[in-house]
């Protein structure tokens, strides 16, 4: 009913807030069954780990990508604020093989890979980067680049078997 108020009238305050909060489905009783093991590409300053945490997701183990230098500032210092959490961090993009591409680094959530990027990043296979971490769960908001990564991960996909929230 929502979307038929704003396709009739226009008027975007129509629609209500999506339910759950928490993006990606990720409050889903699946992910609270034992300790998640994330590996969390574009984690921006940490929002998804922060959501997780204050939705009660157990988490045994986070390896989070993000190749923005002012967006990887605030996930450290977040990682840093989180001390029992087992935080690996990478200041690097997703990618089907490890290369070097242009990015454009904006300092918020719409930092992407782009031939006019304002500056070079490391990005890096999952495949490459983490042979042995063994995820249950991969999300994804990279900005445009989540075929590539998801075929630079196709060996821990096809290993590991975990659930993947792709945006």
């Amino acid at each position: 009913l929502d979307c038929l108020c704003l396709r009739t009238t226009g008027a975007v305050r129509a629609l209500r807030a999506p339910e759950p909060p928490l993006q990606y489905l990720l409050s889903d009783p699946v992910f609270r069954e034992r300790r998640a093991r994330l590996i969390d590409g574009g984690a921006y300053d940490g929002d998804t780990i922060r959501a997780l945490c204050n939705d009660g997701v157990p988490l045994e183990a986070v390896a989070a990508f993000e190749p923005d230098p002012s967006n990887f500032a605030a996930l450290a210092s977040f990682a840093r604020s989180q001390p029992v959490l087992d935080l690996t961090l990478f200041p690097c993009g997703l990618w089907s093989r490890s290369c070097q591409l242009a990015f454009d680094a904006t300092g918020n959530d719409g930092a992407r890979l782009g031939l006019n990027g304002s500056t070079t990043i490391q990005c890096v296979a999952l495949d490459d980067a983490l042979p042995s971490f063994r995820p249950t769960l991969v999300k994804l908001d990279i900005e445009g680049a989540e075929p590539q990564a998801l075929e630079g991960a196709c060996s821990i996909i096809a290993k590991h078997r975990p659930a993947l929230a792709v945006s």
